[in-house]
């Protein structure tokens, strides 16, 4: 009888946790619904509202300008956006092709930090962008290299501004290759905004989860599950750097192999 008793007992704590493990993420479903929902409802009733004034008014050429810098910008939030959902199905179904090339690491990385260049600028942000002045070789999908280097840099932009002093924040992208540590090409992403709780660094990368210190920015909660996910289908890995003043994600990628003559 005493057996039976702790058996049902262990039965029934394996249900409960079952139980809550599927609670929790339908919750977190739910919330990245919404989360979508209104990431794509801000951009696009931004890029209707300023297309319709530009349609129905005769602005100046300065104010013409403005209202198709920031059509441009609201509709660079939605491709990405959608990038990203379509990234993660393909994912989730299995048919996403990985095709690694050879490719210039350090160009990529002034590919993708350029656009932050202007709006670092504007908001009095100190952005620094560090790459060899030569080529740095990595083996790489050049598309899934972009859509990762394009969600670290977004994460950091979010998450860094203002900085933990409350000043306008600072950021930080460096791509190099240490022959020392063997770990292949390398580049870090690093803001020195508010920080993630240690209590939290275990969860970041998982699918849909948003930390309690991201309910005051914008994001869906997949953009670093799915770099996650991109980086090691290219034999990379992309993790998460304990610094004390600042956050630090590290895509690590593959070397090109010797060629044998």
């Amino acid at each position: 009888v005493l057996s039976l008793l702790v058996l049902m007992g262990v039965g029934l704590l394996v249900v409960r946790r079952a139980v809550r493990r599927e609670r929790d993420a339908w919750r977190l479903r739910d919330d990245f619904i919404a989360n979508v929902s209104h990431e794509l409802r801000t951009p696009l009733t931004s890029v209707c509202l300023h297309a319709e004034m530009l349609a129905d008014e005769d602005p100046p050429a300065d104010r013409r300008r403005e209202l198709a810098r920031v059509v441009k910008a609201e509709g660079g939030r939605l491709a990405a956006l959608v990038d990203d959902l379509l990234d993660f199905a393909a994912l989730e179904q299995g048919v996403r092709r990985i095709e690694p090339e050879p490719v210039d690491l350090a160009r990529a990385v002034r590919e993708a930090a350029a656009p932050y260049e202007t709006l670092a600028a504007r908001e009095g942000v100190e952005l620094e962008v560090d790459v060899p002045e030569g080529e740095l070789v990595a083996l790489a999908d050049a598309h899934a290299l972009s859509r990762v280097l394009a969600n670290l840099l977004a994460n950091a932009w979010r998450h860094g501004r203002p900085s933990r002093d409350g000043a306008p924040g600072r950021l930080r992208i460096r791509a190099y290759d240490d022959p020392e540590t063997e770990e292949g090409p390398t580049v870090e992403v690093q803001d020195d905004g508010p920080g993630i709780p240690a209590e939290e660094r275990g969860t970041i990368f998982e699918r849909f989860h948003r930390g309690r210190g991201s309910k005051r920015v914008e994001g869906t909660g997949l953009g670093l599950a799915l770099g996650r996910e991109l980086a090691r289908a290219m034999d990379g890995e992309l993790a998460l750097v304990a610094e004390p003043q600042a956050t630090v994600f590290r895509l690590t990628l593959p070397s090109l192999p010797d060629l044998e003559v």
